[in-house]
């Protein structure tokens, strides 16, 4: 018969009972590894989830939908097979299921769920992997993707990740009685290809002897420097490739000059705006040193009365990114440079699709044959352009 520990800190004294709990001397409970990712979080809150923005918890148990955004992913198909969701019923009861995948058309569960802690992949055909997005949700479920989510597995593959684009759809009126009309939302996908990067650097043994700094440690951030910089770099290569706007752009009858102006940023505010782009503080504007030091020129960017304390987001001292005309607009001095035209980037945080096969991870090894350390720091990650009408490129000279 087992025998419960209580903590220490039952009876008044100092130690963490969740430490108790970590070492496993507290009956009944045991700790839960909880993780997620959410790899484009902007200026205001979000969950560390792969849907991004904030979690929305279920309020009373539900029966849950599961689905996938590929056909592959089902009882035969070459993707995911069965998953296993876990969780807690209404009681506060901890439950789990396996559920065999029917593809794009939604299975629901046996049991109710108030909350979802987990979902992964049980079984899976001959690719080893889920071929779409798995979702777990409620709600109307559309090639897949139910209305409401409240647990995924993305869609990376090992080589491949792939991103839904749905169209605008239209609301309409009905009779009473009558049916209501399907919007009928086109839907297509866009998959961008994982590449692999490293950044390594060996430390001798004996130099090691001879300074008093930590050599592995600097090491270490320089690699992990280094693919922070190769990550935005695979941003703004897909970036780069939407549609261009000339450097002497007119807005109202009036040309701009070949700079960073005023009229550059009333034309991408209204260009944006005529392509439907939500204005949801997630429209962002990435310029070179040079055309932020040009907006610093113009009164209604600059002026405290047009841009007030509100509209800087980073208060700690960083004066390089100020939210104006719709967009949060920063400095990045590795944009592209064509000529004597620097592009800078306009987009939405939706227009582009980042797929993480792995975040930076660094590792220290010992190499006996080089009497060294190797500090090695790696990700796998790839990008695509989802909808070209949320992203701009606006040519400025310098």
């Amino acid at each position: 018969m087992s025998r419960e520990i209580s903590s220490i800190s039952r009876v008044g004294t100092t130690e963490p009972f969740e430490l108790q709990v970590a070492r496993g001397q507290v009956g009944w409970h045991y700790p839960l590894f909880k993780f997620g990712n959410n790899s484009a979080v902007g200026n205001s809150l979000e969950t560390i989830w792969s849907e991004g923005g904030l979690y929305s918890y279920l309020t009373s148990a539900t029966v849950l939908k599961v689905s996938s955004s590929s056909t592959d992913d089902a009882s035969a198909g070459t993707g995911a097979r069965t998953v296993q969701l876990y969780g807690l019923d209404g009681d506060y009861n901890e439950i789990n299921e396996i559920v065999t995948l029917n593809g794009q058309t939604a299975v629901n569960t046996t049991q109710s769920f108030l909350r979802i802690n987990r979902l992964i992949v049980r079984s899976a055909g001959s690719g080893g992997v889920n071929a779409g997005v798995i979702y777990a949700g409620t709600g109307t479920v559309t090639t897949g993707v139910p209305a409401n989510v409240y647990a995924s597995i993305n869609g990376v593959t090992g080589s491949t990740v792939t991103f839904q684009k749905l169209a605008k759809g239209s609301a309409t009126t009905k009779a009473r009685h009558a049916e209501v009309v399907a919007m009928n939302s086109a839907h297509s996908n866009v998959s961008a290809s994982l590449n692999d990067f490293y950044a390594a650097d060996y430390v001798d043994k004996l130099d090691e002897l001879k300074t008093n700094i930590d050599e592995r440690g600097i090491l270490a951030k320089n690699a992990a420097y280094a693919l922070g910089r190769k990550t935005d770099s695979i941003i703004i290569d897909i970036i780069t490739a939407a549609t261009s706007i000339a450097a002497n752009v007119s807005f109202g009858g009036t040309a701009s000059a070949t700079g960073m102006t005023l009229i550059k940023a009333q034309n991408m505010q209204t260009v944006f705006g005529n392509n439907d782009v939500p204005d949801d503080n997630q429209r962002y504007w990435a310029l070179g040193p040079t055309q932020y030091g040009e907006l610093l020129a113009v009164d209604q960017f600059a002026n405290q009365d047009y841009v007030g304390p509100a509209d800087l987001p980073f208060l700690s001292g960083e004066q390089t990114a100020k939210r104006w005309m719709g967009f949060l607009i920063f400095t990045h001095s590795g944009l592209t440079k064509t000529g004597n035209d620097r592009k800078t980037l306009a987009w939405h945080k939706s227009s582009c699709g980042l797929g993480v096969g792995t975040d930076v991870r660094t590792e220290l090894n010992y190499i006996p044959e080089k009497v060294a350390h190797l500090v090695t720091s790696m990700l796998s990650m790839g990008s695509v352009l989802i909808d070209g009408d949320g992203a701009r490129v606006q040519l400025c000279t310098e």
